[in-house]
């Protein structure tokens, strides 16, 4: 029997089948197909005739990006609950949930997936409440801030979410200079 799936329409108008199994891990959209049913029984709508629901915040690239993760993550799973239950053990607590698997560190590396799609793969799955991909992609964006500076940080994100601060260009290079000398281990007091 195929998986009941659950269309939705990105921002630029194309519409994706969502299986159920990885519409049940967004928040956003459990309750967006939760309410469909809904309008369908009130309005005796055909439950058959398939519902499309628009997310005018989302781009297809996110979509796509979203779909392929979750069909890797749902097939691990699967093959781990299998071997789980052959073995007729205990899952191991070494493969917790704070280590990264081979396949998820290709996910995000940094040619498969460079700043810009990760960046906004972060809005994306922070809207549509899918935590686990949302935990490994800030993780990811950590990880890459780390060997930053300041200035670098700012560049980082100024580049692709183009903002105007509160100073100008001047005043904030101030700023940022003042801040890195704070954060510099003095080497004088040796």
């Amino acid at each position: 029997m195929e998986e009941k799936t659950f269309k939705l329409t990105a921002s630029n108008g194309d519409t994706f089948d969502i299986p159920m199994s990885i519409v049940e891990e967004s928040g956003m959209l459990r309750s967006l197909f939760r309410e469909t049913q809904i309008t369908q029984r009130s309005f005796k709508l055909d439950p058959d005739q398939p519902q499309y629901e628009g997310v005018p915040e989302v781009d297809s690239k996110s979509i796509q990006l979203i779909l392929k993760y979750y069909a890797t993550a749902l097939q691990e799973r699967q093959s781990a609950e299998k071997v789980e239950k052959t073995k007729d053990v205990e899952p191991d607590d070494e493969d917790s949930e704070d280590t990264m698997k081979p396949w998820q560190q290709e996910f995000v590396k940094e040619e498969v997936l460079p700043r810009r799609p990760l960046l906004f793969l972060s809005l994306v799955t922070n809207y549509l409440q899918f935590k686990e991909l949302k935990d490994l992609v800030l993780h990811e964006i950590a990880n890459r801030l780390r060997t930053l500076n300041q200035n670098e940080i700012v560049e980082f994100f100024r580049a692709e979410f183009p903002f105007e601060g509160e100073y100008t260009k001047q005043e904030e290079q101030r700023m940022l200079d003042k801040m890195n000398k704070k954060t510099k281990p003095n080497d004088e007091t040796d």
